[in-house]
């Protein structure tokens, strides 16, 4: 996960629309393979990279929230 979340960080740009939304399909994705609590692996990542990027962190909760369901 952590390979895959380096190369779409890599590729967003730091534009926080893109950012969101890719952790809004990771989350998705991996909630997708089995028990949506897998998703929840997705969280500390995400909240660690709103602040690099500049994100509201309630939108990169929300978006991984969303995901996951």
């Amino acid at each position: 996960i952590d390979r895959v979340m380096g190369a779409l960080l890599a590729r967003t740009g730091g534009r926080p629309i893109a950012v969101s939304a890719m952790f809004f399909g990771l989350a998705g994705v991996t909630a997708a393979m089995g028990s949506p609590q897998a998703g929840l692996a997705t969280g500390p990542a995400g909240m660690s990279s709103s602040r690099r990027a500049g994100v509201d962190p309630v939108l990169m909760a929300l978006a991984i929230n969303s995901g996951i369901c």
